[in-house]
C-alpha cells in the first residue's frame, strides 16, 4: 500500500507543477528564447521564431551555410537572429567567436541577439541591431 501511495503522491506532484507552470505562448517564449518583436532573415532557432512571430525565416545552421553565403553574395546584407542554439553543435563555426565569448552568457539565459551581416569583398561584418 505504501508503494501505491508514493506513486500517487508523485503523480499529483507532477500535475501540480504542470498547472503552476502552465502559461500562454509568451511564457513559453521566455522559457525558450525571447524572439518576440525580433525581425530577421535567418535564425538559429527558426521553429521558435516562426511560432512566436508567425513569420517564416530560414535556419542559420552549419548545414545551410552555402545557401546563406549565396544569398549574402546576392543581397550583400542579411539579418541573423541568434539564440542559445548558437552555442550548440548545429551552429558550429557559423557565429563569430568574439560574439560567443562576449555574449554567450546572455544567449544561454534566453536572450536573442539580432545582427546585420554585410559582405564587403570577401569579408563578413557583423553589426548588432
Amino acid at each position: 500500500m505504501r508503494k501505491d501511495f508514493g506513486l500517487y503522491l508523485c503523480v499529483v506532484s507532477c500535475f501540480i507543477v504542470l498547472i503552476l507552470t502552465w502559461n500562454d505562448h509568451r511564457g513559453y517564449s521566455s522559457m525558450l528564447s525571447d524572439w518576440e518583436n525580433k525581425k530577421c532573415d535567418w535564425a538559429t532557432n527558426a521553429t521558435v521564431y516562426k511560432y512566436i512571430s508567425g513569420d517564416s525565416v530560414r535556419f542559420y545552421r552549419t548545414a545551410y551555410m552555402q545557401k546563406f553565403i549565396n544569398e549574402l553574395m546576392e543581397k550583400k546584407e542579411l539579418s541573423v537572429g541568434i539564440d542559445y542554439y548558437a552555442l550548440m553543435y548545429v551552429c558550429k563555426d557559423m557565429i563569430p567567436v568574439k560574439i560567443i565569448q562576449e555574449r554567450g552568457a546572455e544567449l544561454s539565459q534566453g536572450k536573442v541577439l539580432v545582427y546585420t551581416v554585410t559582405l564587403e569583398d570577401t569579408l563578413m561584418y557583423w553589426r548588432e541591431q
